[in-house]
């Protein structure tokens, strides 16, 4: 098994810091592959999280590594592949959901439309627009990223999958369904009532 099998396989089972230290190996040699960046950009990223690194019980020492590495990582991607308008868009984007800076729309759609950008640019663009032009994008996203699932397409694919159910109501349970059948019936009920409701004079309203 290579080093870069091995770095993968940990990461898919979620062994989080064992996964960083073999990612690591890996980007020690000049043939590191692009995507092998990315998993660690991640995988720190997502470690900085109070949820994931309670869930997977990390150490405070890995947790300020892995702030510390991710800046470092972006510089470093960003220097050594021509694949600026992407390193460019996770860097935006992490500002954005850390420190609630947000990205301009149209810059998201000329990133998930350029060779070098990222279709997961569209997973904001959704966020920003609830446009259901774009669920066919977020389907693509979602299914590209269960083939193989390390830590950066656990997220990509679940952030997809959620915005689906609550888009198209795939993925969603009978029950989830069925309680969502519900409270649409309820508002057109509670909106058909208030277009029934005759004009209060003293409102001012005829």
């Amino acid at each position: 098994m290579t080093d870069l099998e091995t770095a993968l396989e940990l990461d898919i089972a979620q062994q989080i810091e064992r996964a960083a230290l073999a990612y690591e190996q890996v980007i020690a040699s000049d043939a590191a592959p692009f995507d092998v960046y990315l998993n660690l950009i991640f995988l720190y990223w997502e470690s900085t999280h109070m949820g994931f690194h309670a869930g997977h019980h990390l150490s405070s020492d890995f947790i300020f590594h892995a702030a510390r590495r991710i800046p470092e990582l972006l510089d470093s991607a960003a220097q050594r592949f021509d694949r600026r308008a992407e390193i460019t868009f996770w860097r935006e984007y992490f500002k954005w959901r850390d420190w609630n800076e947000p990205l301009a729309v149209e810059d998201c759609l000329r990133i998930a439309e350029d060779p070098q950008g990222t279709t997961a640019a569209y997973l904001y663009v959704y966020t920003m627009t609830n446009d259901p032009i774009y669920v066919p994008q977020l389907r693509r996203l979602r299914d590209e990223a269960e083939r193989l699932l390390t830590t950066k397409n656990r997220y990509i694919g679940g952030l997809a999958a959620n915005m689906l159910r609550t888009a198209t109501g795939e993925g969603a349970t009978a029950e989830e369904n069925r309680a969502a059948h519900e409270l649409l019936l309820a508002l057109e009920a509670s909106l058909a009532a208030a277009r029934r409701k005759p004009a209060d004079p003293a409102d001012g309203t005829e």
